[in-house]
């Protein structure tokens, strides 16, 4: 439900990753996206081998290329990784840092294709290219267009476990929960009805050309009701960051069923009889993204407490 960029990161400092993860983090949200992290501190640790078992999940791999244990010397662990990471994903990306002088020399040496290495130092400032250049393709407006219809059908599919869980729970009027959503479906289905028979009395041409825009589409009315049942279940603002999924949800409806006029690396353009057009580019996008996480996390969080 969260538009994830997934980093493996191998590092033993516990400061200094807590501090980096935060500065990259930030950095992330601002573009819209969720930062999540899998960390090994220990490289002899017998859990090893068990985060690369599906390594393919992860846009990035950030590696100490030494490891320092208390009760050890200085121990190199590039060498000893990145065979194993490439078997299990040939051309993902892969930045080695290192906080002493000879790392690309050593890299050299052992003949590592296809790595990016630079001091400790400048590691997030190099991350940080890398998570551009890496999702230079993702934010193109086509392929972002597909990713946030997606991360909102999953989005949809919690709201219906939620309301599922408010219905079942032992202190709910279920006759009355049952005829709140009954009276909003009646609401809207006459709506609709009144739409859809206007519709049909359409010339062939013209009614074909509709069919598009006479779909039902509830999950905005669905969003609606989440969050009156959740008054009082979250905190206050929480709720009121929550407001803002239906206007979401209508956004990607729009970008799921409104034709498009014009489609170009920095903007898609959508236009819908009688309404405003609708410009889906970058600054769109990230405002997006931002909401889609914002209510996935909310939304994530409620239902594994009630779990």
């Amino acid at each position: 439900m969260l538009i994830k960029f997934s980093v493996l990161w191998v590092e033993d400092d516990d400061r200094w990753f807590t501090a980096s993860r935060r500065i990259l983090k930030k950095y992330l949200d601002d573009l819209g996206f969720f930062l999540d992290v899998t960390r090994i501190s220990d490289p002899e640790n017998t859990s090893w081998d068990q985060h690369f078992e599906a390594t393919s999940q992860y846009d990035l791999m950030l590696v100490d290329w030494r490891i320092e244990q208390t009760n050890k010397v200085d121990k190199p662990v590039g060498g000893d990784v990145i065979k194993r990471i490439r078997e299990e994903v040939p051309y993902s990306d892969i930045l080695f840092y290192s906080g002493s002088d000879g790392l690309e020399e050593e890299v050299y040496e052992k003949n590592l294709q296809g790595v990016y290495t630079t001091k400790r130092n400048q590691t997030i400032d190099e991350a940080k290219e890398l998570i551009n250049h890496l999702l230079h393709k993702s934010l193109h407006p086509k392929i972002m267009r597909g990713m946030i219809v997606s991360s909102l059908s999953q989005i949809d599919d919690m709201c219906f476990k939620i309301i599922e869980h408010k219905y079942n729970d032992a202190k709910c009027n279920r006759k009355a929960f049952a005829e709140g959503f009954r009276s909003s479906i009646s609401s809207q289905a006459a709506s609709q009805f009144k739409a859809k028979t206007k519709a049909i009395k359409k010339g062939d041409d013209d009614f074909i050309a509709s069919l598009h825009n006479t779909m039902i589409l509830d999950s905005h009315k669905r969003a609606i009701k989440l969050i009156e049942l959740l008054e009082g279940d979250l905190e206050t603002a929480k709720h009121e960051k929550l407001k803002s999924l239906p206007d979401t949800i209508i956004k990607r409806n729009w970008l799921a069923h409104w034709k498009r006029s014009e489609e170009t690396d920095t903007k898609i353009t959508l236009i819908h009889s009688g309404k405003s057009d609708y410009i889906f580019d970058q600054n769109e996008a990230t405002r997006m993204r931002k909401k889609i996480n914002e209510a996935g996390e909310i939304l994530n969080q409620y239902l594994l407490e009630v779990s």
